[in-house]
């Protein structure tokens, strides 16, 4: 994993080939010490976003299923001036 990652390959493609969580993969890079790169969301992955939020998907749910971090969608519905729900319990 650690070097999939070093050579180029996605978190979403290595959580993918070894089953892991986001969380989870990011925990073994963390603890292996390795140089995040900033992989910001693409306009089809903000497209998508957009598309599942306003067909009524929590900020949560949305987020789970682009395997993204729950900040970086909210922060890409704010750029598209989608207009958010209340938070609720």
């Amino acid at each position: 994993m650690v070097e999939g990652y070093r050579g180029g390959a996605s978190t979403n493609l290595l959580c993918e080939q070894y089953g892991l969580s986001k969380g989870g993969l990011l925990k073994i890079l963390q603890e292996h010490r390795v140089q995040m790169r900033n992989q910001p969301m693409t306009e089809e992955e903000i497209d998508w976003a957009v598309r599942l939020y306003s067909e009524g998907k929590s900020l949560n749910a949305v987020a789970r299923q682009l395997r993204k971090a729950k900040g970086s969608v909210w922060k890409a519905l704010n750029v598209r001036d989608i207009v958010m729900r209340p938070f609720t319990r």
